[in-house]
């Protein structure tokens, strides 16, 4: 488990923009940086896009990391504070494969994701958004 200081948080914080924040609970469980971003939806429902590294595997190995835009849908169950999201969201690649986690390579792709770019991917990912099947 990672520990991080305020001050971390907001260094961090401030280097996002476009609405974008550390996803604390994430670096705190993962130690990863991401940034998050939740968009409310007129129906309640909340799109959350998310900017984060994924794993590429060759052979068994892991080669490099991938930047990529993940969005996923919530919406809020029936006489609860609690929300629900199906399937595993959707995720495109965004930018060039590296050899490590780069911060700095984050935030400037979070800086290119608007309203308008992420509800465009929530359209394109339509099918597997609205899936309630994990596969």
């Amino acid at each position: 488990m990672a520990k991080i200081t305020r001050a971390q948080i907001e260094k961090w914080n401030g280097q996002l923009s476009g609405g974008f924040k550390l996803d604390v609970m994430h670096f705190v469980t993962w130690g990863e940086k991401q940034a998050i971003r939740d968009i409310k939806l007129e129906d309640g429902r909340i799109l959350r896009v998310t900017v984060g590294y994924h794993d590429v595997v060759e052979n068994f190995r892991t080669v490099a990391q991938q930047p990529s835009i993940h969005v996923q849908v919530y919406e809020p169950i029936e006489g609860t504070d609690m929300m629900r999201g199906n399937g595993l969201g959707y995720r495109v690649d965004s930018g060039a494969q590296q050899p490590k986690k780069n911060y700095k390579v984050l935030c400037q792709i979070a800086s290119t994701v608007d309203d308008a770019k992420a509800l465009a991917l929530m359209k394109e990912g339509r099918d597997k958004l609205n899936s309630p099947f994990i596969m």
